[in-house]
């Protein structure tokens, strides 16, 4: 039922069985170091989706307290009620922070440097920031600056035509030359 090998076919079975090992042996390997690349992949993707997430929160934030510190100013314009001023500039220094907060991500990545520093936006107007809010708060503390509350009068208009006063000249132009119509009449 079984044939005996003979050496040759042996020693080929033999060399042929260590290959075989060798190759498994390669594909573990290369499997193993492929999850540990992937992994460590894996983690640095996941720490940078965390930081953008952050930073993502963050413009989301000094977008929110900006519209915040807008109508807290424009209700004090219109009511004078210093509750208002106060959460204007409460706004404004959480503004101020998120701002910060964003330049720290710039120096950490070059790209979002680009992007922060415009030729616009001076990164020295940046930093000046927090002493406008400042002096502006305390400009705004100490003085009573009211706006005007008084609507312009209108006046009105004269609208009284009076067509004498216009000097009209009229003239009455006519064709000496007979018409004939489009389609011709015999007669």
């Amino acid at each position: 039922m079984f044939e005996k090998l003979n050496f040759r076919s042996r020693r080929i079975v033999h060399y042929s069985l260590i290959v075989c090992i060798l190759l498994i042996q390669a594909l573990i390997a290369a499997f193993f170091y492929n999850e540990f690349i992937t992994k460590k992949n894996l983690t640095f993707i996941k720490n940078q989706l965390n930081e953008i997430h952050s930073l993502e929160m963050l413009t989301d934030n000094s977008k929110k307290e900006l519209f915040n510190a807008q109508v807290d100013f424009r209700k004090y314009v219109i009511t004078e009620d210093e509750n208002y001023l106060k959460s204007y500039f409460t706004s404004l220094n959480n503004l101020d922070k998120n701002l910060d907060s964003i330049g720290q991500y710039g120096n950490k990545y070059p790209r979002l440097k680009n992007a922060l520093t415009t030729e616009k936006n001076k990164p020295a107007e940046v930093k000046k920031l927090k002493s406008l809010i400042d002096s502006t708060y305390e400009y705004s503390s100490k003085t009573n600056f009211k706006t005007e509350t008084d609507f312009p009068k209108i006046r009105k208009y004269d609208l009284d035509y009076n067509f004498d006063k216009f000097n009209i000249e009229t003239k009455t132009y006519s064709d000496t030359v007979k018409k004939k119509g489009f389609f011709r009449t015999s007669g």
